[in-house]
């Protein structure tokens, strides 16, 4: 047989965080969220799922450990709030990390210009 490549640490978080969104989606989809949570939720889904697939590239990046911690805190921060706002509908509570996150996500994108 032939040598096999080794998987890195964000192709495994990818691929974790890639089926928890897909088992988030899932329960989003099947009339768990109350509609008022419905538009948040789907907008954390797709960020979610997006960001995993990015984590799954980033072997072949210049700072893979810098782009990686960056996706990951941000996507647990900006994703989990709402996901965790939507299934308890306490917006008050869990929505004051969003924006950490997208700020961690958007410098996770700006980290491919290192």
């Amino acid at each position: 047989g032939g040598r096999q490549k080794k998987v890195s640490l964000w192709q495994k978080v990818g691929g974790v965080f890639g089926a928890s969104g897909v088992g988030m989606s899932a329960y989003g989809s099947h009339g768990n969220i109350d509609e008022s949570y419905q538009k948040a939720f789907a907008s954390a889904n797709q960020m979610h799922i997006f960001h995993s697939i990015v984590l799954l590239t980033l072997p072949s990046g210049k700072k893979p450990a810098l782009t990686g911690a960056l996706f990951t805190t941000g996507t647990v921060l900006f994703s989990g709030s709402i996901y965790a706002s939507a299934v308890t509908e306490n917006r008050e509570h869990f929505n004051r990390f969003a924006p950490a996150g997208g700020i961690l996500l958007i410098a996770g994108w700006l980290s491919f210009l290192l």
